[in-house]
């Protein structure tokens, strides 16, 4: 189309149409609609805003959540740390007192020299040592046990066990102190 042709059919159209009709209040209606956009575009702003700090107070939470659990198996550690350093002390005692009773009963004729190979460990020893494993290994399952929750109950039956299977030994007697404790 040419240049002018278009002119004139624009200028037709506009000749053709009805002039618009204004009425009473639609400056103020559209004046309104803009205010509700503008609302709601800034409420939908804010509602963005407020969830973005809402995850931001969650990751914190949760962090400094997680801290005092950190210090609480720090404390738990230490703890563990006591309790075996007592047990290596009292089993120390108790192999100097097996090597005390070994150098008494060396000294003691024997009818029988065949039994006093230095290079075998006593008999006696040897199922005091397998014992006080054992039951340091069912006190230990028990302390998993209870550091769980869902398996308490478990755990309290694991130090009965000890506690009756193994009175005599170090770990027979924290079984106990900790069956008393729950």
């Amino acid at each position: 189309m040419k240049p002018d042709a278009l002119q004139d059919l624009l200028s037709r159209a506009d000749a053709a149409a009805p002039a618009p009709v204004i009425t009473h209040g639609l400056t103020t209606r559209i004046l309104q609609r803009a205010h509700r956009r503008t609302i709601q575009r800034n409420a939908t702003m804010l509602l963005a805003a407020l969830f973005v700090c809402g995850v931001a107070f969650e990751i914190s939470r949760r962090l400094h959540t997680d801290q005092p659990q950190a210090r609480l198996n720090a404390a738990r550690v230490v703890e563990i740390r006591t309790e075996l350093a007592a047990l290596d002390a009292e089993a120390q005692r108790e192999l100097r007192l097996v090597a005390e009773l070994q150098k008494h009963q060396s000294s003691q004729p024997r009818l029988d020299s065949s039994f006093d190979d230095p290079m075998q460990p006593d008999a006696l020893a040897r199922v005091d040592e397998a014992r006080n494993r054992t039951a340091l290994i069912l006190l230990r399952q028990a302390d998993r046990a209870a550091a769980d929750p869902a398996t308490r109950s478990q755990a309290n039956d694991l130090y009965l066990r000890t506690v009756q299977l193994f009175p005599a030994t170090p770990a027979g007697r924290v079984a106990a102190q900790r069956l008393k404790s729950t």
